[in-house]
């Protein structure tokens, strides 16, 4: 699954899709989608070291950057 995943979010996400791809030790010809829904890497294939791919955001993280990029709410008014 997340062999898949990781081509599906290629044109979107380039940067975690490698991660993705060097993590699972992916070989190139695996990035491809088809139209079945099958696996993509062999039965006994070894991945190399996971880690999270995502850093967590911590509240003062979250505050400092809805201060920085939060603008002003804008009202809509239905006629």
């Amino acid at each position: 699954m997340a062999a898949l995943l990781s081509v599906m979010l290629q044109p979107y996400m380039p940067t975690i899709s490698a991660v993705i791809r060097e993590q699972l030790r992916m070989p190139e010809k695996a990035n491809i989608l088809t139209k079945e829904f099958r696996s993509i890497l062999q039965s006994g294939h070894t991945i190399g070291n996971v880690s999270p791919l995502f850093q967590k955001l911590e509240n003062d993280q979250i505050e400092s950057l809805r201060k920085r990029f939060g603008g002003g709410q804008v009202s809509f008014v239905s006629s």
